[in-house]
């Protein structure tokens, strides 16, 4: 999946690719890990790696997206990478039903104390 937003005044691509997991890795010194997303320092950070992977004559920096982007610009990074990201990961939105009934009726199998 890929998809083009504004930031900057600047058209930039937004797609999700390993380009942007080493560039992630490269600029925190730390392994891709989805966990490390809950802290907003790395979400900005995972957002400039995918811009800068994927435009690599980009004028945008990582101090302008924490210190000047707005918040419509961010959001709209936000919802562009997850969007990618979870198109590459393959993450399903929803449990598969049968997932979900398989689980119910372990429950009800298992004896009540």
């Amino acid at each position: 999946m890929e998809k083009k937003i504004t930031v900057k005044g600047e058209e930039i691509t937004i797609k999700f690719n390993m380009a942007v997991e080493c560039a992630y890795e490269e600029i925190t010194s730390r392994p891709f890990n989805l966990q490390d997303f809950k802290e907003k320092k790395l979400l900005v950070t995972l957002f400039f790696s995918t811009i800068l992977a994927n435009n690599p004559d980009t004028e945008i920096t990582l101090d302008y997206l924490l210190e000047d982007a707005t918040f419509d610009e961010i959001r709209s990074l936000d919802s562009a990478v997850s969007e990618a990201m979870t198109d590459w990961l393959h993450i399903p939105s929803v449990i598969p039903q049968e997932n979900q009934k398989k689980d119910e009726q372990d429950g009800e199998e298992q004896p009540k104390n």
